[in-house]
């Protein structure tokens, strides 16, 4: 059975993923791009699915032009005959495009039998004896050429390696390639498949003794500087190796490297625990690039983490004072100790010339797991197909070193000039323009625009629809501003429409929420699609959006065109998380976090999709996300309603659901009989535990045990407003809690007081002594007293994430004061 989230994924995209504007006239075909954000594209290169009967079109009989009439080159590709093996019957046609911010674009493509002359461009493919070069006016790559057998097997002094040599924008080359291997190759060979105008590409393979192969496909596109490897390798299948360096490995222990592996598909959408390798791993099947001499690089451009001053960005970054690693190139960031999603080597004396290797498209890798789990309890091992540079000192190098292991992997290498002027500074925040000039060359945009997002990925998006709801919508009826207004601000309703009937009109308050929130739309596509953007950043930044959005939409100050830019970036951020280039698949080899940090994604999105009620993608992203979010409380909610992590740092695994499966389900017939199970008994576990009033605050708080402090319970005030539609009674018990533990209501990336009603009351629940299977018991009598004796004892075996190494606590109240507490928190996270 597939993935589920592949199948969805791939779903997604095939219905999202639609020209603008298509038509067929004849023997002419138009396509249409428009530009969604605001920002520059290109050149970049396009690829658009066409058909034609049978005998109305020949493979060299095709011709594209501009909206101005212009001459475009043009290059079919993926191309299935007729019978007749002459007439096309499908292909996709390729060609460069370029667009300015906000800009639409048009062409037509024209087909006939007779050969079209295509417009010259500036790639060129040459092969000569062993040798393949693929160029263009910007760079080029050497690539080991021709075909061989050995029928004895040849060592890897006898091999050419895939890549030999890239060209320097100044025109000269650099490179040396060697082979790392003990396993013997039985025969490679390489072929030139496409050789222009918008693209050449090559493949290359070779076959190793015991079945064993690396197989790789290099592209090259017209007016681009930098050219895209793909890569598949299995050369240390089924091989043990002595391993050291991560925790939990045992002296002289031996591991082997295996594919990624989950129990059910459905665990695969759960993110978990993992273990960094720091790409220390031994890979003794490798191939090599040596990129120091003809260069001498003495400097550095990079994004990532240095942690032991090996590398520093800019002029003299690198230095050659010692032997060993300075960096690994990741297409996914993950904390590494020296971690790069790309670098840059160039000679501060000659600042113009640049190598860039740059990691790309992040669901086509593929990091082996390693096995036996040096510690059981992570579920994933990861960085173990890194790209990992070293320098040496004498004679002084620098070597790239490409494991071929197991796995899969895509980059870009180039001659990637720097020039002189303002360039996109790649921040945390976004990219800025740098406020002076420098020297620069924007790798950052090319790791995006190759790999992360690409325009032939956005340009299928579907952005502007008809959108005929009314807002507000997330948790209130359809266009209730006064259910709305009396949320926002905890007035009763009908004090909020008497302020409704007494406006006049839009004020300037008014004026300026659709102003703020269509800037920070804006800022934020901008972000992701010309710079790096944080999933966790990501996350949180969703909830706000939301939140403003919503605001915007239902202010009487918003426009139709305003509503419909709105709903446009809203959009875009949805199919942004649906893109596994932003966040790859865990079967990819990667992982990050808890499943907490990653469910923040996938949550917060659940808002935004109800927004959007009637976009033609909304019941697949509802679907989906529902599913996601159930599996993610069930993941973190046991029977009983205890969580995962500590009762503070567990509140994130009812918070987040409860906000994300009450905004979906305003929008579309989404199942939450399984999570809803869970929520209510979690919702029970949370009264349970209840501390009597503390006299220090003046209010119950959530017990402080692990990682946790006295706080009110901010899990109260989602809940109830989940339940208040499906279990009145139950969520006035919850509204109870509420005001009884400091009436918090949320707020930042979750504002729960847009989900609970004010006008809803309260009513004591009746607690007792309760025990809760893997959490422990609770203990009370005299309650609802404030002097109750109290007591918990913590001590399960589902419930220990953030908490002590011991696993355990107690809790004693009595008299109304507190006589044992437990306040020493230990960062534990779960790793179940």
């Amino acid at each position: 059975m597939q993935n589920r989230s592949i199948v969805l994924l791939q779903l997604a995209f095939a219905l999202g993923w639609l020209p603008l504007a298509f038509g067929s006239q004849g023997d002419s075909t138009e396509f249409a791009i428009s530009e969604p954000f605001g920002v520059e594209w290109g050149p970049d290169r396009v690829a658009f699915d066409v058909s034609f009967p049978q005998g109305a079109a020949a493979a060299d009989g095709v011709s594209l032009t501009d909206e101005n009439g212009k001459p475009v080159a043009c290059q079919l590709m993926n191309v299935q005959f007729w019978p007749d093996r002459r007439s096309v019957r499908s292909a996709k046609v390729a060609f460069m495009a370029r667009l300015a911010p906000n800009q639409t674009r048009k062409w037509t493509l024209r087909t006939g039998t007779a050969r079209v002359r295509q417009p010259r461009t500036d790639i060129r493919v040459l092969e000569r004896g062993r040798v393949i070069e693929m160029a263009n006016s910007m760079t080029g790559i050497r690539l080991a050429g021709g075909r061989e057998t050995f029928a004895r097997g040849a060592p890897a002094s006898r091999i050419p390696a895939p890549v030999q040599g890239v060209r320097l924008p100044d025109g000269r080359w650099i490179g040396r390639g060697s082979w790392q291997t003990d396993i013997l190759c039985t025969g490679y060979v390489a072929t030139v498949t496409d050789d222009g105008p918008v693209f050449a590409r090559a493949a290359l393979r070779y076959d190793f003794e015991g079945g064993r192969y690396y197989a790789a496909v290099v592209e090259l596109n017209a007016g681009q500087d930098v050219a895209v490897i793909t890569e598949e390798y299995n050369l240390s299948l089924g091989r043990t190796y002595p391993m050291s360096g991560v925790d939990g490995m045992r002296k002289g222990g031996e591991y082997f490297y295996a594919y990624p592996q989950f129990d059910t598909p459905d665990r695969a959408l759960m993110w978990d625990w993992w273990g960094q390798t720091m790409a220390i791993l031994p890979t003794p099947n490798a191939y090599t690039l040596s990129l120091y001499d003809g260069l001498e690089p003495d400097s550095a451009d990079f994004y990532g983490e240095s942690r032991y001053g090996n590398l520093r960005q800019g002029d003299g970054g690198l230095s050659f004072d010692r032997d060993g690693r300075f960096a690994y190139i990741n297409a996914f960031p993950q904390w590494g100790d020296e971690e790069t999603l790309y670098l840059g080597l160039y000679n501060s004396q000659f600042p113009s010339n640049q190598v860039a290797v740059i990691g790309l498209r992040p669901s086509e890798w593929l990091h082996p797991d390693v096995l036996p789990h040096p510690v059981k309890l992570l579920k994933q091992y990861t960085q173990t197909t890194c790209l990992v540079f070293e320098r040496r000192s004498s004679p002084r190098d620098v070597v790239m070193k490409a494991p071929v292991c197991l796995g899969r992997r895509v980059y870009g290498i180039g001659g990637v000039a720097r020039t002189w002027g303002r360039h996109l500074l790649p921040e945390r925040q976004g990219p800025r323009l740098s406020e002076t000039e420098t020297w620069g060359s924007d790798l950052m945009l090319r790791h995006v625009r190759l790999g992360r997002l690409e325009l032939d990925a956005v340009r299928r998006w579907i952005l502007d629809y008809h959108e005929p709801s009314r807002y507000p919508r997330m948790y209130v009826p359809e266009g209730d501003r006064a259910a709305y207004l009396s949320r926002l601000t905890r007035k009763s309703r009908r004090e909020a429409e008497e302020q409704l009937a007494s406006a006049s009109g839009p004020t300037e308050a008014d004026r300026k929420t659709v102003a703020e929130a269509l800037e920070m739309l804006r800022r934020t596509t901008r972000h992701f699609a010309q710079c790096n953007y944080g999933n966790m950043d990501f996350g949180i930044n969703e909830g706000l959006i939301a939140d403003a959005a919503e605001s915007a939409l239902s202010s009487p100050a918003v426009t139709q065109e305003e509503a419909r830019e709105i709903r446009r970036h809203l959009a875009a951020m949805v199919y942004q998380v649906f893109n596994p280039d932003f966040i790859p698949p865990r079967t990819s080899g990667f992982a990050w976090g808890s499943a907490n940090m990653m469910a923040q994604v996938q949550c917060r999105c659940c808002p935004i999709v109800a927004l959007l009620p009637n976009h033609p993608l909304n019941a697949m992203w509802s679907d989906h996300l529902a599913h996601v979010v159930t599996l993610y409380v069930e993941s973190q909610i046991n029977d009983a309603g205890a969580t995962l992590e500590c009762p503070h740092y567990g509140s994130m695994a009812i918070v987040m659901p409860a906000h994300a499966l009450a905004a979906l389900a305003g929008c579309a017939p989404v199942d939450l009989s399984r999570a809803e199970a869970r929520l209510r008994a979690a919702a029970r576990h949370r009264l349970s535990i209840l501390l009597p009033p503390d006299p220090r605050g003046g209010f119950r708080s959530v017990v402080p045990e692990g990682d946790g402090y006295y706080e009110g319970d901010i899990t109260f005030a989602p809940l109830a407003g989940f339940f208040q539609n499906l279990d009145r009674n139950f969520a006035e018990e919850l509204v109870w809690g509420v005001r009884e533990s400091n009436n918090a209501i949320g707020g930042h990336a979750d504002p729960s007081y847009k989900l609970l009603d004010p006008d809803l009351p309260a009513r004591q629940p009746q607690l007792s002594s309760e025990y809760f299977p893997g959490y422990g018991i609770v203990m009370r009598s005299g309650f609802p007293d404030p002097r109750e004796l109290y007591l918990q004892i913590y001590a399960g075996g589902f419930s220990w994430g953030h908490g002590h190494n011991d696993r355990g606590c107690w809790v004693l109240y009595a008299m109304g004061a507190p006589l044992m507490v437990d306040f020493a928190a230990m960062y534990t996270p779960s790793m179940r």
